[in-house]
């Protein structure tokens, strides 16, 4: 089994619904379980068209599958949600899954690239996974999750959602 840490976001409602919705789905994956799910926050978007703030989450999952694998399963999920599987970048996203880590896998197919290419320059990925894997190194710097959010210079917007008053 491996450890997989995935980065979870929408921005379209109903956003809190969609989130725990796509958890229950992901442990229904075949092969793996969720181990360990982050916080709510609440993000501004980090987009060139003005849009409302995501709702975002991190997860980790225990898997037999390989990452491309993994991959098929998180579009599928994205699908059942309502995502379309072509769609123009920064559009407002009913869910967006993104494998961050696989295990200590670095590797650039043009299908998945691992880690995620750009997890270090966002706080909103960061805070959630620092959440739930604080002393995780990254494959592809060789520091902790929590270092590297330390290190991050990204000032958009990230708050813990009162999920009771959402």
């Amino acid at each position: 089994m491996t450890s997989a840490y995935l980065s979870l976001g929408s921005n379209i409602p109903p956003r809190l619904d969609t989130l725990n919705s796509a958890v229950e789905l992901l442990a229904l994956v075949p092969e793996t379980a969720v181990k360990a799910v982050s916080s709510i926050y609440e993000t501004e978007a980090v987009a060139t068209l003005p849009q409302s703030p995501y709702l975002n989450s991190a997860v980790r999952l225990e898997t037999a599958l390989t990452p491309d694998s993994l991959l098929d399963e998180c579009r599928r999920i994205e699908s059942a949600h309502g995502r379309p599987s072509l769609r123009q970048k920064d559009e407002p996203r009913t869910l967006d899954i993104d494998i961050i880590f696989f295990g200590g896998a670095i590797r650039d197919s043009g299908e998945l690239t691992l880690p995620h290419p750009r997890y270090a320059e966002r706080r909103f990925v960061l805070e959630p996974l620092a959440e739930i894997a604080p002393d995780f190194i990254c494959p592809d710097s060789g520091i902790s999750v929590k270092w590297t959010l330390e290190r991050c210079d990204d000032l958009f917007s990230v708050r813990l959602l009162d999920v009771e008053a959402a």
